[in-house]
């Protein structure tokens, strides 16, 4: 890492750069935010990541990632970019270190508002060793909006002066990542799998916690292990954050069953189950599983009065312990939670080799011994995949992009399932410096 349950992505994106103004002020992370400079006016996605390949900058391929560095221009100063490069192996796993050089298959990440203008090919930074080498010019651009675009400079050089902001950061010890808009902690005792808490704009833990239930049969026995079993636990844990820059952090566990990476604005978790699942030198045949997100108690967390809304209920139902009939299909492509302190709008992904989708949905405030964390659900939201008659799943996957929006909003979950389909676009332009012109002899 170089420069400043299934498959789960949950991301924490500020749409708007008005909104993500918004979140550096109420948010409680204590991550410097940097500058939101001309691209503010230039592009509405201001906070969504921006993540460019090694492949796309071939004029560095085999360069040293210490001497590359990100630059934007506002118009009239040239500003160094929170940015990092992360490497990965052979196999396209993220690794904290490999050869410190750049390859085809390592990333290059900042964020979205931390770009600037473009400029043309005589401007440059006051910094000679850049301008002995070539470098990249970055357009971002809003392919939802492909007139709304920003740019960004990748040089070669060891005298430029980098950015000391980061916009996330990662507490071990804790299993706490905080960024500029969100927290999310896990168990530090590692007792079970996923997420402990979230907090959005400064509030307190909004979460009871995540949870995950697989059924399976091993030996001719059939039970049913949740979050805190020790199949799923042995399998998953622990968790490790190998790979911390300035930008994002990306780790998981050990083989790559579950991976994470935190952006400022986005949390995403990718977690690969198989059926049969491996349990030691034995295997099990999983009957069903399910993955959900469980709120804590609204009215006692702060983030009441809330609503839930998803893409096949538009009038949204009230969080409240009370039980409401939401639709069980067709799978939805989207849910949302609105309350006092915030909102998330998760966009699912659901993939799976075999069986039958469906949604779970649980708002009961009745006590149940038999459930984890607080023994309530309020809004306990996922999906539920039911092995095939006669066969099984084969891998099985889901993916959530969680967005996190201003208090109470009203139902934009289409607008986001949108966007997580088509994320930023990143193209890059090789440019030289101009040489300086030969005096003509007298």
């Amino acid at each position: 890492m170089i420069g400043n349950l299934w498959r789960v992505t949950i991301g924490l994106i500020a749409g708007l750069a008005g909104l993500w103004l918004m979140f550096a002020g109420l948010g409680g992370a204590r991550v410097a935010t940097g500058q939101v400079g001309a691209l503010a006016t230039l592009i509405d996605r201001a906070a969504d990541p921006v993540v460019v390949t090694g492949a796309q900058l071939p004029a560095f391929a085999g360069v040293s990632l210490d001497e590359l560095i990100l630059y934007a221009y506002d118009g009239a100063t040239w500003s160094p970019v929170p940015f990092q490069f992360d490497e990965r192996d052979s196999m396209d796993v993220y690794v904290p270190t490999e050869d410190g050089l750049l390859d085809g298959n390592d990333e290059l990440a900042f964020m979205a508002f931390d770009a600037g203008i473009a400029v043309d090919n005589t401007t440059w930074p006051a910094d000679a060793m850049s301008r002995l080498h070539p470098r990249y010019a970055i357009t971002v651009t809003d392919p939802l909006s492909p007139a709304q675009q920003a740019w960004a400079y990748l040089y070669r050089s060891t005298t430029l002066i980098p950015s000391p902001v980061s916009h996330v950061e990662w507490d071990d010890a804790n299993k706490r990542v905080t960024t500029y808009s969100y927290t999310v902690q896990f168990d530090p005792s590692e007792n079970f799998v996923g997420m402990a808490n979230i907090t959005i704009n400064g509030s307190g833990d909004i979460l009871d916690r995540q949870k995950l239930r697989v059924n399976a049969t091993i030996l001719g026995n059939t039970d049913l292990y949740n979050e805190s079993s020790p199949i799923l636990t042995g399998l998953l844990l622990p968790i490790s954050l190998g790979n911390v820059g300035a930008v994002r952090a990306i780790g998981g566990s050990d083989p790559p069953a579950l991976i994470y990476t935190f952006y400022g604005s986005q949390m995403t978790q990718q977690l690969t189950l198989p059926d049969p699942l491996p349990v030691g030198p034995l295997s099990a045949d999983i009957n069903w599983a399910r993955t959900s997100l469980d709120l804590g108690n609204p009215a006692t967390t702060g983030f009441g009065p809330a609503v839930y809304y998803d893409s096949n209920s538009a009038p949204g139902y009230l969080i409240d312990g009370v039980a409401d009939a939401v639709p069980a299909t067709p799978p939805m492509a989207w849910f949302q939670w609105s309350g006092a302190v915030g909102s998330l709008v998760t966009v699912v992904d659901v993939q799976q080799d075999a069986g039958f989708l469906n949604n779970y949905y649980v708002d009961d405030s009745t006590v149940d011994p038999g459930d984890t964390g607080d023994q309530q659900r309020f809004a306990d939201t996922g999906s539920r995949v039911d092995d095939p008659p006669g066969g099984n799943m084969g891998n099985l996957s889901i993916r959530l992009d969680t967005v996190a929006l201003p208090p109470d909003s009203a139902n934009v979950g289409a607008t986001y399932a949108a966007r997580v389909a088509s994320p930023l676009q990143s193209d890059t332009e090789e440019q030289l410096f101009p040489a300086t012109p030969t005096p003509t002899p007298t």
